[in-house]
């Protein structure tokens, strides 16, 4: 795995220099993140106060005069808690927490390429990794291997994989001060293909099944509710999420450098650099070079 990675870095390193010449951007991204499903408020909302801090690097390379392909690596961190929403208010699942490291592949639309303030729309595709955890005894416990839901047991899903695949869309706006800054603010959705990013999904459980298979921790924090295994409810099925699948966000500053100049040059959105000079001598019909 780490021979596969360094050969990824290199061939990477590779195209960023080889394409320097035409304007390709590398910079930062400073910003937020944040969680949506089954802890938190509205199931596409952004909740404010599970909003923590994100960062990334990322580099552009111009196609054309309005595209560009961008490669990105963000971590994060994304946390949710079930709140006191309505009367309906019951506590069932665990507060949760989890890291989020992503690479993003995505590609980047400029409807208007000329100009210092540039507009643009991006979607792709990527992978990432994520761990839900809950605190537990003044600190904090994995939730994948335990089971919450009944993973691994007969009659249940297998545990769901920590790395997967998501679809990186949004949009943003880049300011663009010479040939060599530019300042940019986006927001970007992380479309999902899984429910347990809190650990919590719309499988049928039985609160029994969980302690007797995966232990008095697990059923624990399947249903905080049921203390009393001898309890009716430890024998009849419940079931702990939405219908709708997870999801995160992540937003911020992006500062970008453009490698070789040209950023601003005619305003191109490509980094494009004027060609300067390239007049022939009137005397010679030589190319002149200043």
């Amino acid at each position: 795995m780490m021979k596969k990675c360094f050969l990824i870095l290199l061939n990477v390193c590779g195209l960023t220099l080889f394409a320097a010449a035409q304007g390709v951007e590398v910079g930062l991204l400073v910003g937020g993140s944040v969680y949506s499903g089954d802890l938190s408020p509205t199931e596409y909302g952004i909740y404010t106060k599970d909003i923590r801090l994100a960062g990334g690097v990322l580099a552009r390379f111009p196609i054309g005069n309005v595209f560009k392909i961008r490669l990105g690596v963000a971590a994060g961190r994304v946390s949710g808690a079930e709140r006191e929403f309505d009367s309906s208010y019951v506590v069932i699942r665990p507060s949760f927490q989890s890291t989020i490291a992503e690479a993003t592949l995505v590609g980047e639309f400029y409807p208007l390429p000329n100009g210092t303030i540039q507009p643009y729309v991006f979607g792709g595709i990527g992978g990432y990794r994520f761990n839900p955890q809950a605190g537990f005894d003044g600190g904090w416990v994995d939730l994948q291997p335990l089971g919450t839901e009944g993973q691994g047991l007969p009659g249940y899903q297998e545990p769901y994989k920590l790395t997967q695949l998501n679809i990186p869309f949004g949009l943003g706006v880049k300011l663009v001060f010479n040939d060599t800054w530019s300042l940019g603010f986006e927001f970007g959705w992380r479309k999902l293909f899984t429910d347990y990013l809190d650990d919590i999904s719309i499988q049928p459980v039985i609160y029994s099944d969980v302690l007797t298979g995966n232990g008095p921790l697990a059923a624990s924090f399947s249903n905080a509710l049921i203390t009393n295994p001898e309890d009716n409810n430890a024998k009849n099925p419940y079931v702990r999420g939405g219908d709708n699948l997870d999801w995160y966000h992540i937003g911020g500053f992006t500062l970008t450098y453009f490698l070789g100049g040209g950023g601003g040059d005619n305003g191109l959105v490509g980094g494009g650099r004027k060609i300067r000079g390239g007049g022939r001598n009137k005397r010679t019909g030589c190319p002149t070079n200043f």
